[in-house]
């Protein structure tokens, strides 16, 4: 299972594949959302994936993709208090 750490949904579509590749399972964060709950990516850390969003913007017809670097959880340094209260 792929899911995303914070938003608890799970990836879908090219991204399972992607993620698959990485050798990791489970949990997946990106570094802003990361940022935002307390939670440190180590300096040197390399992210796991480059995952795939199609953003609409004010014309429906053209919508463009946006890649998202992720991590998988367990690079992630928490404070103890912070991990458990997510």
């Amino acid at each position: 299972m792929y899911i995303n750490y914070v938003t608890k949904e799970s990836y879908t579509g090219e991204n399972i594949n992607l993620l698959r590749k990485s050798g990791y399972e489970g949990e997946f964060i990106t570094f802003k959302q990361a940022f935002e709950i307390g939670g440190v990516v180590p300096k040197g850390t390399k992210s796991v994936a480059s995952l795939i969003r199609m953003i609409n913007n004010d014309d429906p017809k053209k919508p463009y993709f946006k890649r998202f670097a992720v991590f998988h959880i367990s690079q992630i340094e928490f404070n103890k208090e912070e991990k458990n209260d997510s």
